[in-house]
């Protein structure tokens, strides 16, 4: 037996899930923040949740951005700190690679100064960005 499953996606749809987003982004801004900290008070299950946290957020995002796609009418002109989606994640990868290697090397200076100074600004963007969305 096989199963399918479909959904609708619609224009509101799609901005409703970037507000969420954006409350998501916002608050993982300040989580990212916290990160350097924790690590120090070697709180390393608290800061593991966050970076899992962030990971699945921008997993959805980056899903949510294909479905936006979908209706250039609506989404063309959306950017994030006057870049497009996709500019603006070519610029913000290496940064996530670069933490994502200071993860496997446990270097948690690194991991620190990352989160605290190259992914939470850019949390911010996104976050504000995806709020504009619904004006």
């Amino acid at each position: 037996n096989t199963k399918f499953e479909f959904s609708i996606i619609n224009v509101e749809t799609i901005k409703d899930s970037f507000a969420s987003l954006a409350n998501l982004f916002n608050e993982l801004s300040t989580k990212m923040e916290e990160v350097p900290v924790l690590l120090q008070k070697n709180e390393t299950k608290l800061a593991s949740e966050s970076i899992t946290k962030l990971a699945d957020s921008i997993n959805h995002f980056c899903h949510l951005a294909a479905l936006a796609s979908l209706f250039p009418e609506t989404f063309t002109n959306t950017t994030i700190d006057g870049m497009n989606f996709n500019d603006f994640f070519k610029d913000f990868s290496p940064i996530l690679a670069d933490f994502e290697q200071a993860l496997q090397n446990n270097d948690t200076v690194m991991i620190g100064d990352l989160a605290e100074y190259e992914i939470c600004p850019r949390l911010q963007k996104i976050s504000e960005s995806l709020k504009n969305l619904q004006k």
